[in-house]
C-alpha cells in the first residue's frame, strides 16, 4: 500500500468473491487500540460495492463515509474497479469547473460594465423580436447581450478599453456558444480545447478589468 499509494486494498478470492477490505483507517484504528495487526485478516472491513450499472451520484454517500466503493459488473459478478474519494474529487472537478470558470467570465464582464452602462444603452439592446422585454440593469442582460454591448461603437468608446474590439468580442463569442452547450447538458464531453478556450477567457477578462482605468 505504501510502495503504490493505496489507501484501500480488496481482500479478493478469484476475480468475483470479495473476502473484504484492508486501508490505512483499519490498519491504523488497530494499533491506536493497542489491538495487534499482523495479518491481513486483523485488519479486515466489510468491503462496500456498488453495481456498475449504478451512477456516481448513488455512490457519493458511500464513497464519503467509507471512502472508496468497489465496483461489481452485473452480467458475470467480477469486481471492475474501485472508486476513491480522490476519484470523485476529480469528477468533481471536470464537472464544476466549466461552470465555475463561466461564473468568473460574467463576473469580470460585470465588473467593466459597472457604472458605465447608461438607460440609452439598455434600451438599444431591445430587439424587435422580444419588444416587451425590461433592461433596466447589466444584470437583466443575457452573455449575447454583453456581446452586443461590447460591439456598439459609443460604448466601446465609453470602456476606453486600449484593446482590438473584434479580438475582445469574438473570444467572447466563442465563449457564449460553450456557454450555451454547457447550460443546456450537451451529452458530448467538454473537450480540452473548450475548457481552455473558458481559461484564457476567465484570465483576459481578470487583465482587462484590472487594467481598466478608474
Amino acid at each position: 500500500m505504501l510502495q503504490c499509494d493505496f489507501s484501500q486494498l480488496p481482500i479478493m478470492q478469484g476475480e468475483r468473491e470479495v473476502k473484504g477490505v484492508i486501508s490505512w483507517r483499519s490498519i491504523g484504528a488497530r494499533y491506536a487500540l493497542g489491538v495487534g495487526c499482523e495479518k491481513v485478516k486483523d485488519a479486515r472491513e466489510d468491503a462496500q460495492v456498488i453495481d456498475a450499472n449504478g451512477t456516481l451520484f448513488d455512490a457519493i454517500p458511500t464513497i464519503v463515509k467509507h471512502g472508496y466503493v468497489l465496483v461489481r459488473d452485473q452480467k458475470d459478478r467480477i469486481i471492475t474497479g474501485i472508486v476513491t474519494a480522490s476519484d470523485l474529487s476529480l469528477q468533481f472537478q471536470q464537472l464544476a469547473e466549466p461552470f465555475i470558470l463561466l461564473r468568473e467570465i460574467e463576473l469580470h464582464i460585470r465588473r467593466l460594465l459597472k457604472g458605465k452602462v447608461s438607460p440609452a444603452d439598455l434600451a438599444s439592446l431591445v430587439t424587435a423580436d422580444m419588444p416587451n422585454k425590461k433592461l433596466e440593469s447589466i444584470a437583466d442582460l443575457s452573455f449575447g447581450e454583453y456581446i452586443r454591448l461590447f460591439q456598439h461603437p459609443d460604448f466601446w468608446t465609453t470602456l476606453s478599453l486600449k484593446i482590438d474590439k473584434t479580438c475582445l468580442t469574438d473570444q467572447l463569442e466563442e465563449v457564449r456558444k460553450i456557454r450555451n452547450d454547457v447550460m443546456h447538458f450537451d451529452p458530448d464531453p467538454m473537450t480540452s480545447k473548450q475548457l481552455d478556450a473558458l481559461k484564457d477567457a476567465a484570465k483576459f477578462m481578470q487583465q482587462l478589468f484590472e487594467l481598466l482605468p478608474s
